[in-house]
């Protein structure tokens, strides 16, 4: 589920953090050696094998290390006393390790990576219609549409796997999972109706700029109109 809150609270332990260097530091190397075999033959170049099984087995002890709540804790607050009094308890557990306090500048959508999806519909759209047109240009789109929804709802199932079990969740679950359901019930109801929305709110504000030219408009439907464009 999504954490919810203004106030981030991090704490890793003196052994997460030394086993989490580690993995970074067989990174580099990998990084190193890749980079140096560039351009050479296979003849020449440094075998890797030995230490992309040593970083796939560093990554299962920082992996294991996160889940446990004795080594990692990442919580939000709402309030900035409650954040306060954890880090309070966080920071007595290892002497000389401190647990870190950031503030959210905004509460992340469960799926924001496609909230513009709309945006990318219809950057799509317009290119189908200058090369193609018609009626072809109709059948494209609405595959693309397809694809796209599609797309969001994968992304939803993924969302709702197994989370790592990392310790120091909102402890208001109820709170969290709502916001967790009506941010994908948001992307799926802006999916579907966003762009007819969009159209419709952009048709009735050329009504209007039509209508206060001229002199002799229906003031009830113009006040209703304009009404609903602002």
């Amino acid at each position: 589920l999504t954490r919810s809150g203004i106030y981030n609270v991090v704490w890793r332990s003196n052994k997460l953090k030394a086993e989490k260097s580690r993995l970074e530091a067989l990174i580099n190397e990998l990084t190193k050696i890749t980079k140096a075999n560039e351009g050479r033959s296979d003849k020449d170049k440094q075998s890797t094998e030995t230490l992309e099984r040593a970083i796939r087995f560093q990554r299962e002890v920082v992996d294991k290390l996160e889940s446990s709540g004795n080594n990692y804790v990442v919580s939000r607050f709402d309030n900035l006393w409650d954040a306060m009094d954890l880090q309070k308890e966080l920071d007595a557990r290892e002497s000389g390790n401190k647990s870190t306090r950031s503030i959210v500048t905004e509460n992340n959508r469960s799926l924001t990576s496609l909230a513009n999806l709309n945006t990318i519909a219809s950057s799509m759209e317009e290119a189908v219609k200058k090369e193609h047109g018609g009626m072809v240009a109709q059948s494209v789109i609405k595959v693309l549409d397809e694809a796209l929804v599609d797309a969001a709802h994968k992304r939803i199932d993924s969302s709702m796997r197994r989370r790592r079990n990392i310790a120091g969740a909102n402890p208001h679950m109820m709170e969290t999972f709502m916001h967790h359901a009506s941010t994908d019930a948001w992307l799926l109801a802006n999916m579907e109706y966003g762009r007819k929305i969009s159209d419709a709110i952009t048709e009735v504000g050329s009504e209007v700029k039509k209508m206060e030219r001229q002199p002799d408009k229906d003031p009830r439907r113009y006040a209703e109109a304009n009404a609903l464009h602002n």
